[in-house]
């Protein structure tokens, strides 16, 4: 430190052209933030991102939204085959329609999709949560 400026030491490898020993940190800070400038975000950029973020959001949404209408709607026929299948079960053996192992299994694929749409909306809900709260 001379007369109040700080100054770094440079040294150099052999044969480097650099004519200068000492640097002033006031310098290196300059050049820094020249860079920084250039990383840095303008307003109009910042707005710019801003509303991109904005508008992609949106769109995620209305894509969340559709996909819970079209699993509430999946999961409504899939609860009135259930019923359906409940209630008939009786016609169906006496007609021979299905076997009992037949409507067994077939309640338990509709049992299975209902789980499925369940686990979805949930995790949606989860989802939906985690970013009301951030």
């Amino acid at each position: 430190m001379q007369k109040g400026i700080s100054y770094l030491m440079l040294k150099c490898k052999s044969g480097c052209k650099n004519t200068h020993s000492n640097i002033r940190e006031s310098l290196i800070t300059e050049e820094i933030q020249k860079v920084l400038d250039r990383l840095c975000l303008t307003d109009n950029e910042k707005k710019e991102l801003e509303a991109d973020a904005v508008e992609q959001l949106n769109i995620i949404t209305d894509r969340r939204n559709r996909e819970m209408t079209t699993t509430y709607t999946r999961l409504d026929k899939i609860m009135k085959d259930l019923d359906y299948l409940c209630k008939e079960k009786l016609t169906f053996l006496r007609d021979k329609v299905m076997s009992i192992e037949e409507i067994k299994n077939e309640e338990i694929r509709l049992h299975n999709e209902i789980e499925e749409c369940q686990t979805y909306l949930k995790q949606t809900r989860n989802l939906q949560s985690i970013c009301l709260i951030s």
